[in-house]
């Protein structure tokens, strides 16, 4: 096994990095609202894309693969800030409308009390509440009076406590059940992604078993094909200093210069040797001498 350089550690270490930053953003944008939590786990995953770099791209160009994963960290992790920032801004504004919403229905209900205990102060004819106690006793006390009016403002500011509250339970309802929804959405994109990575996952497996395989294979190639260059080199040696009986060298040589490689192979056919197709002519001629 190949020695891990200093580069290629660096690369393997900015490649988890990487996916680190993804898997921190893709549980953030779990609680975040729709829109925010796509654009974050798009995000997310072009980081994921670049931590699943294979081992043999690391070893060929590790400082371009640093590289390309340290961007892909700073992207995501600033994405997950600037989603967190929004978010949380957005809360701060929803508490503060609430808050004014609540300020605003205690100010109406006020005023409307108000409104009515002047009315019923003011009233001549027997319709009011208080019209009506004043005409059963006529020596009714301030006191009695004070108090009949503070129920008619009780009762009121109750009525508009009631229905503020009856709104907002009712826009809580309404939220928790956009809530849900998108919780449900995203449990199904999330089965959905966790599926396509997992058959992302097994086919890059298949690709590694398939590279390990042609590399094996490869090396086979490699130690036979030297293997029978060795072989041929060994024989073209034996053959050479193997002279034919009969046949001066210093006679033969000025023939055989002026055949061509295919009658030389010819001749070396004939003469019993083997592995005489890959030789050159000047081989050839040496081999027949």
């Amino acid at each position: 096994m190949a020695k891990t350089t200093k580069a290629e550690r660096k690369a393997f270490d900015a490649l988890e990095d990487a996916a680190g930053a993804a898997t921190t953003a893709k549980k953030v944008a779990k609680g975040l609202p729709r829109p925010q939590a796509k654009k974050l786990r798009a995000a997310a995953s072009d980081a994921i894309d670049v931590a699943d770099t294979s081992k043999k791209a690391v070893r060929r160009h590790p400082k371009r693969v640093r590289k390309q994963a340290e961007k892909a960290t700073d992207r995501v992790l600033a994405a997950t800030d600037k989603a967190l920032r929004k978010a949380e801004a957005e809360r701060a504004d929803a508490r503060a409308a609430k808050k004014a919403k609540t300020s605003a229905a205690a100010e109406k209900a006020a005023r409307k009390a108000a409104e009515k205990a002047k009315k019923s102060r003011k009233a001549e004819t027997p319709t009011g509440v208080v019209v009506e106690v004043i005409a059963i006793d006529q020596t009714v006390t301030d006191e009695e009076l004070d108090r009949v009016l503070q129920e008619v403002v009780d009762e009121v500011v109750l009525e508009d406590i009631m229905e503020a509250a009856a709104t907002e339970e009712a826009l809580e309802a309404q939220f928790e059940e956009a809530v849900l929804e998108e919780v449900v959405a995203e449990a199904v994109e999330d089965a959905a992604e966790d599926a396509a990575a997992a058959e992302l996952e097994e086919v890059l497996d298949d690709v590694a078993r398939v590279e390990a395989i042609e590399e094996a294979e490869e090396d086979e190639f490699e130690a036979a094909r030297a293997e029978a260059e060795a072989e041929l080199d060994e024989e073209i040696e034996e053959a050479l200093d193997a002279e034919p009986d009969g046949a001066p060298v210093a006679e033969a040589e000025p023939e055989l210069a002026s055949l061509t490689v295919a009658e030389l192979r010819a001749r070396a056919r004939d003469a019993g040797f083997t592995g005489y197709s890959r030789l050159s002519k000047a081989r050839l001629v040496e081999l027949l001498s």
